[in-house]
């Protein structure tokens, strides 16, 4: 059984980190190390189900928006049934960055305090 008090302070890490990073982006490094860790296909709705809440929806589809117009994520055609809409992940190292960022979160946090910043 998972520890909750230390996946909630290594989440409460890994948002720190992300707002410090990404300009008050605090869910991005949370959003792309659970892209990076899945089959590459994202949907809104199961990535904020597989997140918890918060984010919820409404800051992942923001941060889901961002990574499209980065390059990052590429759109999927629906077909006109299909109610839910899909990403594909494109290839960058900058996924393999964002689960190292989240792995080391509370480490570069304690860096930053020891140096002021």
């Amino acid at each position: 059984m998972e520890d909750t008090t230390s996946t909630d302070a290594a989440r409460v890490a890994q948002r720190r980190l992300s707002a410090r990073v990404f300009s008050k982006a605090q869910y991005r490094i949370e959003v792309m190390a659970a892209i990076a860790e899945g089959d590459g296909l994202v949907n809104l709705s199961e990535l904020a189900d597989l997140l918890g809440d918060p984010p919820g929806t409404g800051s992942v589809g923001t941060e889901l928006k961002t990574l499209r117009r980065a390059g990052l994520l590429a759109s999927i055609e629906a077909r006109r049934s299909d109610r839910k809409k899909f990403f594909r992940r494109r290839d960058s190292p900058l996924w393999e960055a964002s689960v190292w960022l989240r792995d080391h979160a509370a480490e570069l946090l304690d860096i930053a305090h020891e140096q002021g910043m």
